[in-house]
């Protein structure tokens, strides 16, 4: 596929990496409406240390996958998921979708600046890795107006491991449901070069005909309601 560039020639061939990543690129490009599908390259690794050095930092046990703003994804190679981290192998597909995912994402925004949370969240949807939150009995310690601590990148590394991508997962889920994916993906659209939150607020209202801390103080309620 002329979209996709592996950068492991050997691991390209010996695991029939480049079949997989294909099939895994079409499912998501399914979801997004884009007459011009991104390019980009994926760089397998087989251990913690290669996946380190090729980021420039230590990553965390669960960390398995990056993406870059030049589209070339790092990820550990699915053989070795559970060797070096806290993942199991099978979940390599939907992460490489996740990863792919942001890509596509990124296209939608004309590279704008989308919020973490709305940008995972999109994301985690995408790959289908909803259901790993919605049958999850773990607490959300949700603060009042919570996206706006959820979207830029230092105010999400702050929360990463305090159940972020869990909000911005069911959060996002919720607004999908409530008024459809089409409306998300317009959202994205609407984005800007800087993120200011009054201008993205303003598109909120627009679409979703609600202010954003109403459609908060909806999903804190229909969250309580279920647990």
């Amino acid at each position: 596929m002329k979209n996709i560039t592996i950068l492991n020639n050997k691991i390209r061939s010996r695991d029939n990496l480049e079949q997989r990543a294909e099939a895994i690129f079409s499912r998501v490009a399914g979801s997004f409406k884009l007459s011009d599908l991104p390019n980009m390259s994926i760089l397998f690794h087989t251990s913690r240390s290669s996946f380190d050095k090729s980021l420039g930092r230590k990553t965390q046990i669960w960390e398995v996958g990056n993406t870059s703003r030049d589209n070339k994804i790092d990820i550990i190679h699915p053989d070795y998921f559970a060797k070096v981290s806290s993942h199991t192998d099978s979940e390599f597909d939907q992460i490489l979708a996740h990863e792919m995912a942001h890509i596509f994402i990124n296209r939608l925004a004309s590279a704008n600046q989308v919020p973490f949370w709305l940008n995972e969240g999109l994301a985690m949807n995408i790959a289908g890795q909803v259901e790993r939150y919605t049958k999850s009995n773990e607490a959300m310690f949700i603060e009042e107006r919570f996206t706006s601590h959820l979207a830029t990148r230092m105010d999400w590394d702050e929360r990463v491991n305090g159940g972020a991508y869990k909000i911005a997962c069911l959060f996002t889920t919720f607004l999908i449901e409530k008024f459809t994916l089409d409306k998300i993906m317009e959202l994205i659209t609407k984005t800007e070069k800087n993120y200011y939150a009054p201008h993205f607020e303003e598109s909120v209202l627009r679409i979703f005909g609600k202010p954003i801390q109403d459609l908060e103080n909806d999903f804190v309620s229909c969250s309580n309601k279920i647990s």
